[in-house]
């Protein structure tokens, strides 16, 4: 077992083994964890990547998933994928797995493509949220008042108050990172309650960049995908989506040509309220795509419109 320590403004900083063994991380300007050292200073492993990510060098036998982007929490599963919080992305051919929720921006093309990593500048650019590498002013303003917010709630900011009182800051810059271990000692009650809350935080944190994310009627009637959501690709088992699924839900169902056919939406009781079509068969090329049918329940049966 291991605890990996991070606070807000720091991001992860270090991990500590069952053994009582810590590990400090040290990173390049972009947030790549590019080495680990023991408490000493002694450096025990080292990585490389190329510029979209994917590992080229790993020395050292450390376990570690904070590899890309890992100073702010980006964890690499073993088979390769980044677990970007909104979705996961594959830095061997440098795209997200699926789709961005977030539709761009019309005035810059980048944002258009709903898979590209960063417009495609990951010298200079990152996306820890898996949604966004561009926000305006507004967008920033808010992202600051919930991080303000939820580092309160969360209890970070008295873990690093913790820090400070014990040892000034004066001493060093660095002295942060290198007091973690003892803090963890001699300030236990807000290291406590920093890894109680942390088990809880990210059900608060993925509102921090969703415009009326709990506005489901809203959510709908713009064709995006509630918070609970699911993808299901069409098998020889699986022909269509249930009419009954988890309340307040969406579900993508996808050819098995990986082509999304059909956006269904469900309601507070779990029953279907609404379809998107975005493509079926029909013979006499009546239908224009994407287009809409609603469910109707009233009969105690369900009855979808044509």
């Amino acid at each position: 077992m291991k605890y990996y320590v991070s606070i807000i403004s720091e991001g992860t900083i270090s991990q500590e083994s069952a053994d009582g063994t810590y590990t400090l991380y040290h990173f390049n300007s972009n947030g790549n964890t590019m080495a680990l050292s023991d408490i000493d200073g002694t450096v025990t492993d080292r990585y490389a990547y190329d510029s979209f990510g994917e590992l080229t060098l790993q020395q050292g036998d450390t376990v570690n998933p904070f590899l890309f982007d890992g100073r702010d929490g980006i964890m690499t599963d073993g088979n390769g994928l980044l677990y970007m919080r909104a979705r996961y992305y594959n830095p061997e051919i440098k795209r997200f797995m699926n789709e961005d929720t977030y539709e761009g921006q019309i005035g810059n093309p980048l944002t258009l493509n709903l898979y590209a990593y960063v417009g495609n500048n990951p010298l200079i650019r990152i996306d820890p949220t898996g949604h966004c590498w561009i926000c305006d002013e507004d967008t920033l303003k808010k992202i600051d008042e919930k991080v303000k917010s939820f580092c309160n709630w969360l209890g970070c900011k008295e873990f690093g108050q913790a820090i400070i009182d014990t040892y000034p800051i004066e001493q060093s810059v660095e002295v942060p990172i290198m007091a973690a271990p003892k803090v963890i000692e001699e300030a236990p009650a807000a290291w406590t309650a920093t890894k109680q809350a942390a088990g809880k935080a990210w059900g608060k944190v993925k509102g921090w960049f969703s415009e009326g994310a709990g506005d489901l009627s809203t959510l709908r009637s713009e064709g995006k995908p509630y918070e609970n959501h699911i993808t299901v690709q069409k098998t020889d088992t699986v022909r269509n989506l249930p009419t009954t699924g988890k309340p307040n839900s969406s579900v993508d169902f996808y050819d098995e040509n990986g082509t999304l056919t059909q956006r269904r939406y469900y309601d507070e009781n779990g029953r279907a309220t609404e379809d998107i079509d975005y493509e079926h068969s029909n013979g006499d090329n009546s239908h224009e795509f994407p287009h809409r049918h609603t469910w109707d329940w009233s009969s105690g049966t369900s009855k979808r419109s044509k």
